[in-house]
C-alpha cells in the first residue's frame, strides 16, 4: 500500500513570514545592530492548498519501497523503487492490481546489505519524452568487493517501455567506508542541471569528520 497527498485546492504562493519581530541591542562597545522589520501579517488560512492522503495500490505488496516517482507527462505510470533493486510500474488508479510491472531489476548489481544501502533513487531527464533516459543512484560493492556509491544512466525500449538492462553509463563512483548515512536522493534542478545527495560517509559519532569537511 501507498500513501500519496492529494491537492483539493488550487496551490497558492508562499505566505509570507508569520515569526514574530524581534529586538536586537548592541554588544558593550560593539555597533548598532542592522534595522530589524517587522514581521508581515498572519497569512489567511486559504493561501496554503488543502492536502488529504489517499490509499493507492491498496493489494499490491512491496518490499521496503524507498521512492515513487511519476513518469513525466503521465499519472497512470508511477515508478517505484524497492531497496533491493526493483523498479515497479504501477497505475494509482487501478486498486485492483495485486502486482506491479517489473520495469527494471538490478538486484544482482545492488548492495543492500547494510540497513541504509541499496537502490536509493531514480530521477527522469527533463527531455524524457525525447530521449528515454533516466538516471539511478545505488550502492554497490567495486572489483575490489569494498563499498560504493554509484550515479548512472539508463534508457527505456520505447517499445517495450521497460528499461534496457544493458544500457547502464556510469558518470560518478563515489567511495563509501561505511554502510550507512548513503543520501540518496537525485534531482533535476530547474537549471537543468542533476543534483545527487551522497552523504557524509557514514557510522556513528562522523568518525572521519567528513560532515565538517567542504572537501567531503
Amino acid at each position: 500500500m501507498i500513501l500519496v497527498p492529494a491537492v483539493t485546492a488550487a496551490v497558492a504562493a508562499l505566505a509570507p513570514s508569520t515569526v514574530p519581530a524581534c529586538v536586537l541591542t548592541p554588544l558593550a562597545g560593539g555597533q548598532p545592530p542592522p534595522e530589524v522589520h517587522p514581521a508581515q501579517p498572519e497569512a489567511r488560512a486559504d493561501a496554503f492548498p488543502r492536502l488529504k492522503l489517499q490509499r493507492v495500490a491498496p493489494e499490491i505488496v512491496l518490499r521496503r519501497p524507498v521512492q515513487a516517482v511519476f513518469e513525466p507527462g503521465s499519472d497512470a505510470r508511477m515508478y517505484v523503487l524497492e531497496q533491493a533493486g526493483r523498479i515497479l510500474v504501477i497505475d494509482p488508479s487501478d486498486r485492483e492490481a495485486r502486482q506491479g510491472k517489473v520495469f527494471l531489476d538490478i538486484t544482482e548489481q545492488v548492495n543492500d546489505a547494510g540497513n541504509e544501502e541499496g537502490l536509493l533513487s531514480l530521477a527522469f531527464h527533463p527531455d524524457f519524452a525525447r530521449n528515454r533516459s533516466f538516471f539511478l543512484y545505488y550502492t554497490a560493492l567495486d572489483a575490489a568487493r569494498k563499498r560504493s556509491n554509484v550515479l548512472s544512466r539508463w534508457t527505456v525500449d520505447p517499445e517495450t517501455g521497460q528499461a534496457r538492462k544493458d544500457s547502464e553509463r556510469i558518470h560518478l563512483t563515489v567511495a563509501a567506508p561505511y554502510s550507512n548515512h548513503n543520501g540518496g536522493t537525485i534531482l533535476f534542478g530547474r537549471d537543468g542541471m542533476l543534483y545527487l545527495s551522497c552523504g557524509d560517509g557514514g557510522a556513528a559519532n562522523d568518525p572521519l569528520s567528513a560532515g565538517q569537511d567542504l572537501g567531503t
